[in-house]
């Protein structure tokens, strides 16, 4: 679920990360980062 919701709602940055259904604050301190690194990755490529 937290995936899914994840993609519909592509956050760009932390505070928007951790609106995504099932990231609580160890989530958003462990992979919020890492999420939104490949996140803006995988835009800048052309595919959002």
């Amino acid at each position: 679920r937290t995936l899914m919701d994840m993609a519909e709602r592509c956050p760009r940055d932390l505070d928007a990360f951790a609106a995504v259904n099932g990231v609580g604050a160890a989530k958003l301190r462990e992979f919020g980062e890492i999420f939104l690194g490949a996140i803006a990755a995988h835009q800048s490529r052309g595919s959002a």
